[in-house]
């Protein structure tokens, strides 16, 4: 197979990739190098990570493979243990623009909000 053909195969691959696919898959990735950097960077080895979260270090590595889809609680969890911050809330300040939402339903959940107007 030549360069060319190549070339051409990759560009009909890329180019069927469904944009918000990738996106999700470019913050994936950011999430698990910026967890990468932190267990590096508090000298850590993935098993004494993985001790200290509660988990097996073949967790961690699919943690860290850029392709797991974490929980929140998850990422709550990672932000405790490395003292980072992965979940970013600040834009919440804005509450005022947010109006509370009657959901009628027999079960009893949190209030749900969505923006004015």
């Amino acid at each position: 197979m030549s360069i060319t053909t190549n070339n051409t195969l990759l560009s009909e691959l890329l180019a069927g990739i469904d944009p918000q696919e990738q996106a999700k898959t470019d913050k994936r990735m950011t999430l698990a190098t910026k967890i990468a950097n932190a267990i590096k960077s508090k000298g850590l080895k993935k098993k004494e990570f993985a001790e200290r979260m509660g988990k097996v270090p073949s967790e961690i590595s699919k943690w860290l493979s850029g392709t797991h889809n974490f929980t929140t609680d998850t990422l709550m969890d990672i932000e405790a243990e490395l003292g980072i911050k992965l979940i970013n809330l600040d834009n919440w300040t804005n509450y005022e623009k947010f109006e509370k939402v009657e959901v009628k339903s027999n079960i009893k959940q949190a209030p749900i909000y969505r923006l004015a107007g």
